[in-house]
């Protein structure tokens, strides 16, 4: 069994992060060492796949996917850095 080394904090506020399972204990109301961890999870991947998708097919729908995203990017760079208190 893995010991948890007591001189490593255990991570707070918002993480931003893929879907890997790894991280979910941390996000859990019920964690035992601290608040719950908001997650602002990474649009990277689903991009990559309706860019796959759109470069293969020119899809509409793909296209409109990435038009999205793109909005979500612009929204994120006017954000970066503010407190979000």
């Amino acid at each position: 069994m893995h010991q948890r080394n007591p001189d490593v904090k255990e991570p707070t506020g918002v993480s931003a992060r893929c879907r890997c399972p790894g991280y979910n204990r941390l996000t859990k109301p019920s964690r035992q060492r601290g608040a719950p961890v908001r997650v602002a999870h990474c649009w990277a991947h689903a991009r990559r796949k309706l860019k796959v998708v759109f470069d293969r097919d020119r899809s509409e729908i793909a296209a409109e996917g990435l038009r999205h995203i793109a909005e979500f990017y612009v929204v994120e760079a006017d954000i970066r850095g503010v407190s979000p208190g």
